[in-house]
C-alpha cells in the first residue's frame, strides 16, 4: 500500500506560488514598507549612486566633458599620493591621530559605565549621565571657539595664569603643533564619552542579578565580579564596537579637525579629510581628492573585513 504524498512535496510544483506568498507579505506589511521607503531611496540616493563618481580618480575628469567624455589615465593619481611627501605625511598624521583617538577614546566610556552601574543613589548615578552626555549635542564649533578663547595671546585664560605664576610672554598655544594631538583626543573624550556610555550601561542592563548574588556568596569581590561577570556579558557589545571604530584608523573627524587646524600648524598636522578638503574643494583637483578618498575608503573596508574575521575566530563574536 502506498503512502500519501504529504502536501508539502508538490508544494514546489504548484505554479506562482512563491510569487503569490511574496505579494501576500507585502499587503501584509504594506505599513511597515511604506515607512521603510524613504529611508531606503535616502540612502540609495545619497550613499550608494555617489558611488559612481569616484570613476573620475581613474580620470583626467573635466567638468566641461563629464564622465564619459574624459580621458581615462588609470592609476595615476593614487601615484601621485604615494610619491607626493606631503602626501604620506598627512597618512601617517592620520594613523597617528585616530589610533590614540581608538586607544584612549574607546575605553573611556566602558569604564564611566562600570564605575556608573556601581552607584546606588538614583539621583546622582541620573544627574552624573545627564551632565555627561549633554556635550555631545553641543557643535564642535562652538567647543573649538572656547578652546581658541581660553588659548588666546590677548586675554585668553591659559596665557593669563601661565603670566601669573610664571611670568614671561604669552605663549601662542595655537601656533604648537604639539598641542594639537592632545587637544584633540581630550576634546574628543569630554564630547562623546556620556553618549557612548549609553551604550554600554543598556548592555549592563541585561546582566542577571543572580550571578553576582552567588558571586557574593562565594566570597568574590566587586573588582573580581566586574573581571568574572560583568566585562565577560557585555563583551559581545564591546567587541561589535571595536570592529566598527577599527573603520576609523584612517578617518577622522572633519569637523573637530578642520576647526582646529590654522596656517601655523597645517603643514604638520593635517589628516587625510581636511587634506581631501583642500585639495578637492580649495584647489578644485577633483581626481585627486577622489582618489585619496577611495583609498581611505577602501583601507578601513579591509581593517572591517580583517577585524571582524579575527574577532570570530578567537571571541566567536562578529558582526556578520
Amino acid at each position: 500500500m502506498e503512502l500519501a504524498a504529504k502536501p508539502e512535496a508538490n508544494v514546489k510544483q504548484v505554479p506562482g506560488l512563491k510569487r503569490r506568498q511574496l505579494l501576500r507579505t507585502i499587503r501584509s506589511q504594506k505599513w511597515l514598507l511604506l515607512f521603510v521607503t524613504p529611508a531606503v531611496a535616502l540612502t540609495f540616493v545619497f550613499s550608494y549612486l555617489p558611488m559612481f563618481g569616484n570613476i573620475i580618480a581613474f580620470q583626467d575628469y573635466d567638468i566641461v566633458k563629464g564622465f564619459f567624455g574624459s580621458p581615462f589615465v588609470g592609476f595615476k593619481h593614487f601615484k601621485e599620493l604615494f610619491q607626493d611627501p606631503h602626501s604620506l605625511l598627512v597618512i601617517k598624521n592620520t594613523v597617528i591621530l585616530s589610533s590614540c583617538n581608538l586607544i584612549f577614546t574607546f575605553p573611556a566610556p566602558i569604564l564611566l559605565a562600570l564605575l556608573l552601574n556601581e552607584l546606588r543613589s538614583m539621583v546622582f548615578k541620573r544627574t552624573v549621565q545627564t551632565i555627561s552626555y549633554l556635550p555631545h549635542f553641543i557643535s564642535w564649533v562652538i567647543i573649538l571657539g572656547f578652546y581658541k578663547e581660553m588659548t588666546s595671546i590677548d586675554g585668553g585664560l591659559f596665557n593669563e595664569i601661565k603670566m601669573y605664576l610664571y611670568g614671561g610672554e604669552p605663549v601662542m598655544f595655537q601656533a604648537k603643533a604639539g598641542w594639537f594631538l592632545p587637544v584633540v583626543v581630550i576634546s574628543n573624550i569630554w564630547k562623546e564619552i556620556g553618549w557612548n556610555t549609553i551604550i554600554f550601561l543598556a548592555a549592563l542592563s541585561g546582566i542577571d542579578e543572580q550571578l553576582y548574588e552567588a558571586a557574593a556568596i562565594d566570597g568574590a569581590g566587586k573588582l573580581k565580579r566586574v573581571l568574572h561577570i560583568t566585562l565577560p556579558s557585555i563583551l559581545p557589545t564591546i567587541m561589535i564596537l571595536l570592529i566598527l571604530s577599527l573603520s576609523h584608523i584612517f578617518g577622522t573627524n572633519f569637523d573637530q579637525v578642520y576647526n582646529l587646524i590654522n596656517v601655523h600648524i597645517q603643514d604638520k598636522v593635517d589628516v587625510l579629510e581636511t587634506y581631501v578638503f583642500t585639495e578637492g574643494i580649495e584647489k578644485a583637483r577633483f581626481p585627486f581628492a577622489t582618489a585619496v578618498g577611495l583609498f581611505q575608503g577602501v583601507i578601513s573596508f579591509i581593517l572591517v573585513v580583517v577585524a571582524n574575521k579575527l574577532s570570530k575566530k578567537f571571541t566567536e563574536i562578529s558582526i556578520w
